[in-house]
């Protein structure tokens, strides 16, 4: 019992990065609530652990109770997977019911469901020996909940699709300056499938909106010139549904994305290292732009059939 009451005080601050990505959370909240988790243990688990493994126990008359139970008896109960799936369905739930928006709800879910079986396992070693009870069970946590997590992320991608499937999904574009082909990328998807797309992009060294691309995207009657240079954003990354890389740079250097994520590549030239007359110049921005319009209503078209 007391390894168990170890558990589950020690709330998660690794895993949980894994599942919440797995099941497309909010990244950056996920991030936030580990930080929080983390100062929380550091502060507070040495007194909560005394609270409810030495007080509470005896306010509830439970101070001299002992249970004798098999490992097969433990393997064979269902009981034992409730604590995570009862924490998790709850937190997802109840985030629901007030509104949170589904990537925060997963991690809300996850956090709650998650445990730091690192900590749990070196409190109980240090204080009651590694040949004990306390520490078999603080042990036995990890090889049940991995499982049992896997199986929740399925459920929270479901329940998504289910109960949030108005969202649209969310395509990013990516090159190297974010100056040209993605920007010109981003004009033509806003204006082919912005009903249907959230619609990004950004650069991995952002170099500014190039007024050259702005005027032949003009020439085909669409206006960039408030679109904004940017740099990678990971939480935007570990969120949208689809990364098109404009260039080999892109491509290779672009960040791991989570597996859910969608990656396509598109090898074009980059327009702005066209050297000759101004005419020439402009030239090969067109021929860019073309080939990026008819690539972008390729992508649409087939994201529609398949939807």
């Amino acid at each position: 019992m007391v390894g168990l009451i170890l558990i589950g005080l020690a709330r998660c601050i690794a895993m949980v990065i894994v599942w919440n990505s797995l099941a497309r959370g909010d990244a950056e909240y996920a991030a936030a609530l580990v930080a929080f988790n983390s100062i929380f243990q550091v502060l507070f688990y040495s007194i909560y652990s005394y609270l409810f493994i030495t007080v509470f126990p005896g306010w509830l008359g439970l101070g001299g109770m002992v249970v004798h139970v098999s490992i097969a008896e433990i393997a064979r109960t269902v009981a034992i997977y409730l604590d995570f799936t009862v924490m998790f369905l709850a937190s997802f739930f109840l985030s629901m019911r007030l509104g949170v928006r589904y990537g925060q709800m997963v991690s809300l879910a996850f956090t709650a469901a998650s445990n730091n079986f690192e900590l749990a396992i070196a409190v109980a070693v240090g204080v009651f020996g590694i040949s004990s009870g306390q520490a078999f069970a603080a042990v036995i946590g990890p090889l049940i909940e991995v499982p049992v997590m896997i199986g929740l992320v399925n459920i929270a991608l479901a329940l998504g699709r289910k109960h949030y499937q108005t969202k649209k999904p969310a395509i990013l574009f990516l090159c190297t300056g974010n100056s040209c082909r993605s920007q010109m990328a981003e004009g033509f998807a806003k204006a082919i499938g912005g009903d249907a797309w959230e619609v990004y992009s950004a650069g991995l060294e952002p170099a500014g909106l190039n007024p050259r691309a702005v005027e032949v995207m003009r020439e085909v009657g669409i206006d960039i010139s408030s679109q904004t240079s940017d740099p990678i954003d990971p939480g935007l990354l570990a969120r949208v549904d689809l990364v098109v890389t404009l260039c080999g740079d892109a491509e290779e250097r672009c960040p791991v994305t989570p597996p859910h994520v969608k990656r396509i590549h598109w090898p074009l030239p980059d327009p702005a290292k066209a050297t000759g007359t101004e005419d020439e110049i402009m030239r090969k921005f067109r021929e860019v732009r073309d080939d990026i319009r008819q690539r972008v209503q390729e992508l649409m078209s087939a994201e529609r059939a398949g939807s």
